[in-house]
């Protein structure tokens, strides 16, 4: 049978965050943004947006068969129940795969990410905006895999470092070290276009058509998508 309920879900979830995004999108000033209520509301949104990228289709359902649920101790409990001690939950992961699409949307994020804000957090976070002087700079680029990291691994913790997209001029970073104001170059921004446009799977989307052609172009001859994300990297 089918439902909508999934998206009903994810309804109580993006309402809140997408409100957030219109404020930092609206000029949310950002020592607001970058405080303990706005770092956890932005580690949850990219948790729950890393668990729906397509390019995790092919995999994500056995990672969800073979995962050992009670390496997570008392992370998430189920009526005072550790997850791992649960059989019940691993029935359905076993035989039901509409409870997998289920345990993939809104467990794994809360499972596999360290969403606690750290101290060390306030200066690793950042949000960088072309300047309201730029009249019609609109060069950044999103699409169904926006989530540019360094280290998987490290990126479950958030100890990588990434570059979020969250407009058509607006990013936010995160780097281990002090996360220091970045010199917004075309060389930046058009590595940072082509490493995006080359890691989507399905759809990317820009407010700019005739620069989003252009990057298409440079895709035909560009360096490998590793090669485009260490570029990039090398701002922050």
């Amino acid at each position: 049978m089918h439902t909508d309920e999934l998206e009903k879900l994810y309804g109580n979830i993006e309402s809140p965050q997408g409100q957030l995004f219109d404020l930092i999108r609206k000029g949310l000033p950002s020592d607001e943004l970058i405080s303990k209520d706005g770092i956890y509301l932005l580690k949850t949104f990219i948790a729950f947006q890393f668990w729906r990228m397509p390019i995790l289709d092919p995999i994500v359902e056995e990672y969800i068969k073979d995962l050992d649920l009670t390496k997570f101790g008392d992370k998430l409990t189920l009526n005072g129940v550790n997850i791992g001690d649960c059989d019940e939950i691993k029935v359905l992961i076993e035989t039901y795969k509409g409870f997998r699409l289920y345990f993939r949307n809104f467990i794994l994020p809360l499972l596999t990410f360290d969403l606690r804000v750290h101290e060390g957090d306030f200066q690793s976070w950042k949000v960088h905006q072309i300047s309201p002087d730029e009249n019609g700079w609109n060069n950044f680029l999103t699409g169904d895999n926006p989530l540019l990291f360094e280290d998987l691994i490290k990126m479950f913790g958030f100890k990588s470092k990434f570059i979020m997209p969250l407009s058509n001029n607006l990013l936010i970073t995160y780097s281990p070290s002090v996360n220091l104001d970045m010199d917004l170059s075309p060389l930046f921004t058009t590595y940072l276009a082509m490493a995006v446009y080359s890691q989507c799977e399905r759809y990317v989307v820009g407010t700019n058509r005739e620069y989003m052609a252009q990057i298409k172009a440079f895709m035909t001859s560009s360096a490998a998508p590793a090669d485009l994300r260490a570029e990039v990297f090398k701002y922050i």
